[in-house]
């Protein structure tokens, strides 16, 4: 699996202007509705089950960075939104640095989704453990090139 396959697919959304990871959460939830990624049942099913998710176990991984996540159920494929976040905001990470890039993942609660899962995670963790990489995704002003960047970094390390 490449990260272009995934991200064909997957929203990005820019700049968000959030306060806090739930309003992040509530944010890239309904960035994946809007996109018709998502149908409103699933939307309301998914959002519960993220913030419920969330309240468990931080999300938050190393580094300002962040992949709220889970599994839902009647969901037909695994969706995908990318989110740079306007400022940091905390997030519980093990670190204690703020969050600025989110990968929200929703995947349908089925073991080959689960499966895909766990890759797609490998995949955005493995693109954003580069500090130099990461900074410069930060530093990028608009979608088309900040896709860009992940096919370069994708067809390189492939």
């Amino acid at each position: 699996m490449h990260l272009q396959d995934v991200l064909r697919s997957a929203r990005v959304a820019f700049d968000l202007d959030v306060e806090d990871k739930w309003s992040a959460i509530e944010v890239l939830c309904a960035c994946a509705a809007a996109a018709g990624q998502l149908i409103s049942v699933e939307a309301a099913s998914a959002h519960e089950l993220l913030v419920e998710r969330e309240r468990s176990l931080s999300t938050a991984m190393e580094k300002g960075i962040a992949v709220p996540h889970a599994f839902v159920p009647g969901l037909a494929q695994t969706q995908i939104v990318l989110g740079r976040l306007r400022n940091p905001v905390s997030w519980d990470a093990l670190d204690g640095v703020p969050v600025q890039m989110v990968a929200l993942i929703l995947a349908p609660a089925t073991a080959p989704a689960r499966q895909e899962h766990l890759q797609i995670l490998a995949l955005v963790c493995g693109m954003w453990a580069s500090d130099e990489k990461r900074q410069q995704l930060l530093d990028v002003k608009d979608e088309e090139t900040f896709r860009a960047m992940i096919a370069r970094w994708d067809s390189d390390h492939g």
